[in-house]
């Protein structure tokens, strides 16, 4: 994985959460463009704004960079429309757009007018409309958001990856142990954390936008944001251990 150079020490760079903020949406594809440049690991784009408008421009602004959603609720659309659209994704892009999935949560609900049924049950007959069309082209890798264990298992049932979000680094391995062996040892399964990595809270952020992007225009403090980052968990990692003790 590229890295970042910094006083002769290689840095892994994370993937970053981006949000394409009304107003400054060219703003957003012109500092797409730079991640790529940096060599961060990817993209990762909430679902605030519409972010399945979003990763299409991503597919056609960059070239080489890996993004996805994180998550798109399953209800803001017709399943068909889905599959079109990211088979669209998926193939304009080069196979560089992960498909992240979820079920939301009580306020997005009635934002959409939806009536949600079992998340486990909803999830898995989503992903298999998504693939009972025919004629659209391949599918991009669907990734489920997962709280607990089940949907954990449901996704190394289903998927092709899992990310977690608030998820605590202690329980970790834990939370994976549910995962068939072969998709714990298979590298293209994504484990992925929360994309912000908690840098938002390293710097606090305003308007709207999320607060580690203005750090990419200083590269000198780019290592220490990373190094706050670890630090953080490490404290959100502490907290846990003495509410379980």
């Amino acid at each position: 994985m590229a890295g970042y150079r910094y006083r002769r020490h290689e840095i892994t760079l994370p993937a970053i959460s981006l949000v394409a903020v009304p107003g400054r949406r060219q703003q957003t594809l012109d500092l797409a463009l730079e991640i790529e440049r940096r060599g961060f690991a990817g993209i990762y784009v909430p679902s605030i704004f519409s972010n399945m408008a979003q990763v299409v421009a991503l597919a056609v602004a960059t070239k080489t960079l890996k993004f996805a959603t994180a998550i798109t609720p399953i209800y803001g659309r017709v399943t068909e429309d889905f599959a079109q659209a990211t088979a669209y994704i998926h193939e304009i892009s080069g196979g560089r757009f992960a498909f992240g999935i979820g079920v939301a949560h009580g306020p997005a609900h009635v934002r959409m007018g939806v009536t949600p049924g079992k998340p486990l049950s909803d999830i898995r007959a989503f992903v298999e409309k998504m693939h009972s069309f025919d004629g659209i082209g391949a599918l991009p890798p669907i990734i489920l958001a997962a709280l607990r264990k089940r949907m954990v298992a449901l996704a190394g049932e289903i998927a092709q990856g899992v990310i977690f979000a608030n998820a605590s680094r202690s329980h970790m391995q834990e939370s994976l142990a549910v995962l068939p062996a072969a998709k714990r040892d298979d590298p293209d399964f994504r484990r992925q954390h929360d994309p912000d990595l908690h840098l938002r809270r390293c710097r606090g952020g305003e308007g709207g936008q999320p607060a580690h992007l203005d750090a990419l225009h200083d590269a000198a403090e780019l290592p220490q944001l990373l190094e706050g980052s670890r630090l953080r968990r490490g404290d959100d990692g502490d907290r846990d251990r003495r509410r379980r003790g």
